[in-house]
């Protein structure tokens, strides 16, 4: 499967402009995981979090692009290691062409050179697997409401 949509209201057509958005609008997150039983946990647990999130889940970071020229996104969770294109190539891209949307990247294969690599090139946080969940909403919380960028590792 491309990919879920897990929004039991999802509404399409919005457009995200920073200045009409609202603590009340839905915010659009979209996971970039090819571990199907995470991005599902993922997914599932952030939509579970609040009424206001629509979480669109992509397997790899082509699939990822072609949503986020469908449509704009507030927030993007991406693994590094992806199939074909990687997780920093990824936000090389969004930062390009989204510069609004946001990026926590995460792996299991962290270094604290892909660590600086990450935050050089304007990841908001940079989080190692495995991780607590509680961590992760922390980050995704902080992203979605204006907090300052903060690298996080458990």
């Amino acid at each position: 499967m491309a990919g879920w949509l897990l929004h039991k209201e999802a509404k399409k057509g919005l457009e995200m402009d920073d200045a009409k958005t609202k603590s009340g609008d839905v915010k659009r997150i979209l996971i970039v995981e090819d571990e199907a039983t995470l991005s599902y946990f993922l997914a599932y647990s952030l939509m579970s979090e609040a009424e206001d999130y629509e979480v669109v889940t992509a397997r790899d970071a082509e699939t990822a692009v072609s949503k986020m020229e469908e449509k704009a996104f507030h927030l993007l969770i991406s693994d590094i290691v992806l199939p074909q294109m990687d997780g920093l190539t990824l936000l090389r891209q969004t930062q390009k062409q989204w510069p609004q949307t946001k990026t926590i990247l995460m792996t299991a294969y962290g270094s604290p050179e892909v660590r600086t690599r990450a935050e050089a090139m304007g990841a908001f946080a940079y989080i190692e697997k495995p991780f607590v969940y509680s961590r992760m909403r922390d980050v995704v919380l902080q992203a979605l409401h204006g907090a300052e960028a903060r690298s996080t590792a458990e």
